[in-house]
């Protein structure tokens, strides 16, 4: 699979706290909770890389990355059959 041709540090910090934020520690958790007013974006955005780097280098075991077999975007769920990136779809493989 090729590396992804854009820029997908954005979908990786959704797809890692959007989907795995019970790996999130306590004190992480209350600073994004601290964190969500509109003012605040870009200590959030920074904030959440952070947290993002921290889970996949600890959790790497855990995190099952969704990539697409034909662009290697970043699906935006684990279980996901559509590429957000190329629309390609893996619907007839899913894992039943």
């Amino acid at each position: 699979m090729s590396a992804s041709p854009y820029n997908d540090a954005p979908a990786l910090t959704d797809y890692v706290i959007g989907n795995y934020k019970h790996l999130m520690t306590g004190k992480e958790k209350k600073s994004w909770y601290n964190l969500l007013h509109p003012t605040d974006r870009l200590k959030l955005a920074l904030h959440l890389e952070l947290v993002r780097n921290r889970i996949l280098a600890e959790h790497a075991d855990e995190i099952a990355l969704n990539r697409c077999e034909k662009c290697g975007g970043l699906c935006r769920t684990p279980e996901a059959c559509l590429c957000p990136v190329c629309n390609h779809t893996w619907y007839e493989r899913r894992k039943m």
